[in-house]
Order: structure tokens, then C-alpha cells, then sequence
């Protein structure tokens, strides 16, 4: 899965890698960057206890966060990344 309208990326959770694989994917595919020259994401947020969260269904149903930028939603079966909308944040 690729970019949608207004710049989101959307990634499928892949059954052979964890969901921070995921979304350090969809970032490079946001950026250009190859996943090992991105900030670490353990910068962001605890990446083994989002992979615990997100490995069952009945454990969450999404999770938000922000890294290098970008607006985060996992889900346990995808990672939609966008760039927030700054005039949201405008007062």
C-alpha cells in the first residue's frame, strides 16, 4: 500500500515482522530515508511494549504517537502515518 490523498502513508502489518517494522516502513516510504538512517524509533516510543500491545487484537484496538514529523496510528493489522495538519494547531 502506498501514499493516499493528503500525503498519508498506509502500510499492511506484514505476519513475518513486528508492527515497529511497520512503521519504520511506512516512514522510509514517507521520506525517501532508508530505516536505518532514521532517528531511532525507541526516541519515540517504547518499541517492545508497543509490539506486545499491538500482537493481539484484543489488546488494543489503536495506538497514536508522534516520530520524525509524522502523525502515527497503528493498528494490529496496519500503520497509517501522516503529516499533522498544522492548522490545527494554529490559534
Amino acid at each position: 500500500m502506498g501514499r493516499d490523498r493528503g500525503g498519508v502513508v498506509r502500510k499492511q502489518v506484514e505476519e513475518t515482522e513486528l508492527v515497529h517494522e511497520t512503521v519504520l516502513r511506512a516512514v522510509s516510504a514517507a521520506t525517501g530515508h532508508p530505516t536505518a538512517d532514521l532517528t531511532p524509533l525507541q526516541t519515540a516510543i517504547d518499541v517492545d511494549a508497543m509490539d506486545l500491545l499491538m500482537s493481539s487484537p484484543k489488546n488494543a484496538r489503536s495506538l497514536q504517537f508522534q516520530y520524525m514529523g509524522f502523525d502515527i496510528i497503528v493498528e494490529p493489522d496496519h500503520v497509517c502515518i501522516q503529516e499533522p495538519d498544522e492548522s490545527a494547531t494554529e490559534s
